[in-house]
């Protein structure tokens, strides 16, 4: 992904693929849509079961930021139980800097 992850120069996802990767990060990095995204694919995913969640590991929230700009997802798959959406756990921090 372009861009260094900062309000000024967020990364910037323009595949589904780049959208799965924040699975991982979990550390209030600024992110950007960059075109709309077709999903279609992810029903494929996973032996079936499509796009995993970011945070459904269940180990962290996902507290960084993602900024649609006027572009869509559209087609996405997930059949993980539990989870309604890309994301399964949110944070919401209002305390400056990094979540206790």
């Amino acid at each position: 992904m372009n861009g260094s992850g900062t309000s000024n120069d967020p990364y910037i996802i323009t595949t589904i693929y780049d959208l799965q990767s924040l699975d991982g990060d979990a550390g209030g990095l600024y992110y950007e849509l960059g075109n709309d995204i077709d999903a279609t694919d992810t029903r494929y995913w996973n032996g079936g079961l499509g796009f995993k969640p970011i945070s459904s590991s269940g180990e962290s929230y996902w507290w960084g930021h993602l900024g649609g700009k006027g572009y869509t997802i559209e087609g996405i798959y997930s059949s993980y139980q539990q989870v309604l959406g890309i994301f399964s756990q949110l944070a919401y921090y209002d305390g400056g800097g990094p979540p206790p």
